[in-house]
Parts: C-alpha cells; structure tokens; sequence
C-alpha cells in the first residue's frame, strides 16, 4: 500500500448506470475524474470557490450552497437568479475563469450500452464499475509517470450500488487491471477503499467534476456521433478541457487516451 496520498481523484457521472433500458434516451453512461494535488486543493481551490459563492450568495454554514450543473442550467433553487440572461453572463464568465485557472487534470469514460449488448449480448459487470475500472487504471497510470500516490473519491449514489462499487474497487486493487497490475495498483494508490461522499457534502473537488462532466461527455459524443454542444457553457468548457485540461499523450492525442469511449 502507497504512503499518505499526495492526490485525490473525484468522480461524477452524467447518464444513465441502468443494464437494462438502453434506449436512445438512456443510452449512454459517462464518468469523469477530475485529478488534483491534495495540498493544492485545500490551499487554493477551496478559499477559491468558497470566495466565488460569496460574491453571489450570503452563505450559511447549515444550508451550503453546492455547485450542480442541473440546477444552474434549469435556474431553480439558489440558481433562480441566472434566469436573468445578464446575471447568468457574468456567473458564468467568472466560473469558466475559475476553471482555467486553477491547475487539475480531466479523464472521462463514457460507455454505450446500446453497443456493447451489440457486441458481447451481456454484462461481464455494470456499467458504471466498468467505467471506475477504466478511470481508475488511467489514474494509477498517470500516478506512476509522475511518481505520485492517490486516492479516489466518488459521489454516493447510495445503498446496494455503493456497497457493489466498493467490493468491485477493491477487487481491482488486489487483482490489479489490464494495464495496471496490482503491484502498481499497490505501490500508486494508497487504499484499497474507495471514499464515497454525497454531493451536499460540500467538496470543491466533487463540484468541480460535476461541472465538466457534461461538457466532457458531449466532446465524446461530437468525436464520435457528431451530436454538438447544447450551450455556450458546454462549449466553453469543452475549449478550456481540449486546450489544457485533458491529460494526453506526448503527440497530444486525447481521444483512446484519457477521454475513453466504450466498447
């Protein structure tokens, strides 16, 4: 097992885990981990973001205001305000400042069912430990041509699923993966135990996944389907994610590499 770990990868997910409706509306599941250096986190990124919401919200520790994509793109709730085109402008102008600035790294998984039933007519596993599996191994792959040492954290979903995620990352630690065997697995990540938080918990990191999640995923499916950002954010992000985020290869390749499309 790797010392205390000197990075954190966190997880969320857009789409749908379910293996059993693959219809178009259902047909894609994607997961996006947003890697960060743990002292960098808590020195810069979350006095960062805490600062932001003070510009635009009067905080209160017992009702925290949590950054969630669905929330700001339909404006309700503590978002009510960016239904007023000018106010949503400026919010967005300064988060997307927010997310160029500070330093982190991007990998995405997206899996299509309606193919991969296509193709292998049954699940080895579900879908969203398979996608775990796969940002996980690049992780640890990352890690290991940085010499660093990690741990993971996903959003909670709750119950069954999050007890099935668990006993699938820690299969995955003590068998190793594809490319990743568990002698690496064992010297990069510093648990076997995956952390699992809710998104109320208030985790800059979380909320920083939840924000590229989407974007990410539609670049996957422009590259791979043709389908186009839904909005000037996505677009936005999906520029910033391309022109510095996305981890790559040295000829700066990123799709195969770290925005994985499956089967």
């Amino acid at each position: 097992m790797a010392s205390q770990p000197s990075c954190r990868m966190y997880i969320d997910e857009c789409g749908s885990a379910s293996m059993r409706n693959v219809s178009a509306s259902n047909r894609y599941l994607s997961l996006t981990g947003v890697i960060v250096d743990s002292d960098y986190h808590r020195s810069t990124i979350t006095p960062d973001l805490t600062a932001f919401k003070q510009r635009y919200w009067s905080l209160d520790d017992d009702d925290p205001v949590i950054l969630h994509r669905c929330d700001m793109h339909s404006c309700t709730g503590q978002f009510a305000f960016l239904r007023d085109p000018g106010q949503r402008s400026v919010f967005n102008s300064d988060l997307l400042s927010l997310l160029s600035r500070w330093d982190y790294t991007v990998i995405t998984a997206t899996i299509d069912k309606q193919a991969h039933l296509s193709k292998y007519h049954s699940w080895a596993y579900e879908p969203y430990s398979y996608c775990v599996e796969v940002l996980t191994e690049k992780y640890v792959l990352w890690l290991h041509q940085r010499n660093r040492t990690g741990d993971v954290l996903a959003e909670a979903r709750g119950g069954n699923e999050d007890m099935a995620l668990k006993k699938a990352y820690s299969d995955w630690y003590v068998a190793g993966t594809r490319y990743a065997d568990a002698g690496l697995c064992h010297e990069r990540l510093s648990s076997r135990e995956l952390k699992l938080k809710r998104k109320d918990a208030n985790i800059s990191g979380l909320q920083i996944a939840d924000l590229v999640a989407q974007p990410s995923f539609r670049y996957g499916l422009a590259l791979h389907n043709g389908t186009t950002a839904s909005s000037t954010y996505e677009r936005d992000v999906i520029t910033l994610l391309c022109n510095s985020k996305y981890n790559r290869k040295r000829d700066g390749t990123i799709d195969g590499y770290d925005t994985k499309w499956l089967p």
